[in-house]
């Protein structure tokens, strides 16, 4: 693995890869959420997709910088940048649910929705940054 070089990683790529995986459950729970929950239901949906999109947004342009230095910072940073982006999430859907008159059951079974789909983006991301800069060694080696 190229530890010690910067790793070459694509903003506008996880971006674009985590909009189309939360689109997607959005989408496919769209309608059972309306059937159980109504209005209130899809309003909880999209409380949690911003929530957490807006945190994994956050915590992207901090995994971005710590591709800069090398690509074991950008590993350790996206596992630290996890859990960090599940505590803000609970912290910030929880204050919803303090505030209004939401679900809490809708608003916690989103939370835990859209924070895997992005987990599970941004993690694809990173792991096609890290196959994509280990190509580029080996074809700069001659290998």
């Amino acid at each position: 693995m190229n530890q010690g070089k910067p790793l070459v990683v694509n903003l506008g790529r996880l971006l674009t890869s985590v909009t189309i995986a939360s689109l997607a459950v959005a989408a496919v729970g769209a309608y059972p959420t309306w059937l159980l929950g109504g209005r209130a239901g899809l309003l909880s949906e999209a409380i949690a997709a911003s929530v957490v999109g807006t945190v994994m947004i956050a915590s992207a342009i901090v995994v971005v910088r710590a591709a800069r230095r090398s690509a074991t910072a950008a590993m350790m940073t996206f596992l630290a940048a996890g859990a960090a982006r599940m505590i803000l999430s609970a912290l910030a859907v929880g204050a919803v649910i303090l505030i209004t008159n939401l679900p809490a059951a809708a608003l916690l079974a989103w939370l835990l929705v859209f924070y895997l789909a992005t987990l599970a983006a941004e993690g694809a991301w990173l792991s096609r940054a890290m196959r994509e800069s280990q190509d580029n060694v080996e074809t700069d080696s001659g290998d």
